[in-house]
């Protein structure tokens, strides 16, 4: 069996752009396979793909109303992004709205990924 097979396939024009490949598995609480595509023992690294997830005890607790975050906060808690000035922005106020500062964050940093090619920000 292949691990990983055709999953998702975009086109621009009627012209195949990207094809998108990977594994996945239904389960039910047991861990029982119910329905699978490709391998559904696939081991991969999870990334960014948790980062909703990650977010979900904040969310459920109700963290957005009581620190005021709306829907472009809610988005930071749930997305990577690339350090353009608009995303320190929306972490600053994050920051700002519950308390915190720079120094309680756990992640790196580098340099937005446009400046490292050389180019202007996108529009």
């Amino acid at each position: 069996m292949t691990s990983l097979i055709p999953l998702i396939e975009t086109s621009r024009g009627g012209t195949p752009e990207c094809l998108h490949f990977g594994a996945i598995a239904v389960t039910d609480l047991q861990g029982r396979v119910l329905a699978r595509a490709g391998d559904p023992h696939h081991t991969t690294f999870t990334r960014s793909t948790l980062k909703a997830l990650q977010a979900l005890p904040f969310l459920q607790a109700g963290g957005p109303a009581h620190f005021g975050f709306g829907p472009r906060e809610v988005a930071m808690l749930c997305a990577s992004h690339s350090g353009e000035p608009m995303h320190v922005e929306q972490v600053q106020s994050m920051l700002d709205k519950t308390g915190l500062d720079t120094k309680r964050l756990q992640c790196g940093c580098h340099v937005p990924y446009y400046v490292e090619l050389g180019v202007g920000p996108a529009p």
